[in-house]
């Protein structure tokens, strides 16, 4: 479990300086839906959204639009979040999870 939090941690920043070089991005994109996988795990769910945002604001920064099929992938996500009526999340959790609505809205799909 500590190995799955400290991967999680380092996921985002990691695909954050891979996803700004001209590199193929197709590899990075993959390891979203790993990283949304998370979700439905029994874990502190905080790093899972902090390595989603950073990932995010990368990728607006930069201007390296999302594919379709990830950005569906992580609003389904997010709203899942923010709607379960089961989970309770940390302030710091709910302020993360909007700051990746925010960064959606202001994102670009391919």
């Amino acid at each position: 479990m500590q190995l799955k939090k400290a991967v999680i941690k380092a996921l985002g920043p990691m695909m954050g300086i891979l996803l700004h070089k001209k590199e193929p991005q197709n590899p990075i994109f993959k390891e979203i839906s790993w990283l949304l996988e998370q979700y439905k795990e029994e874990i502190d769910v905080f790093h899972v959204t902090k390595s989603l945002s950073q990932l995010l604001e990368v990728s607006g920064e930069y201007k390296i639009p999302l594919p379709k099929a990830k950005f569906q992938a992580i609003c389904r996500a997010l709203h899942n979040q923010i709607c379960s009526p089961a989970k309770q999340l940390s302030i710091e959790n709910h302020k993360e999870l909007f700051h990746c609505v925010l960064l959606l809205g202001k994102g670009k799909t391919l």
